[in-house]
């Protein structure tokens, strides 16, 4: 598999703070895979942070859920507060 790219001048760097990130967590690594692999759902998908959780990309999360249910998934939505 894969690691995703480092964006430009990040090597070195520490953690960094997001704000509105989706993230995609699913149970087993195997659903994850197949979402990646998704036409529609994949294209959402711009890093891996493990085998069972994604991040999506910034401000796509309406269209990432809509896209999950369409192709027959059932989402648990939680907000951050």
């Amino acid at each position: 598999m894969k690691k995703p790219d480092s964006p430009p001048g990040a090597e070195g760097r520490g953690p960094c703070l997001h704000s509105d990130l989706t993230l995609l967590e699913v149970a087993e690594a195997d659903l994850l895979r197949e979402l990646c692999a998704d036409r529609a759902v994949g294209a959402l998908i711009v890093a891996k942070l493990s085998d069972c959780i994604a991040v999506a990309a910034p401000g796509s999360g309406k269209d990432l859920i809509a896209r999950l249910r369409r192709a027959g998934h059932t989402p648990k939505i939680i907000a951050a507060k």
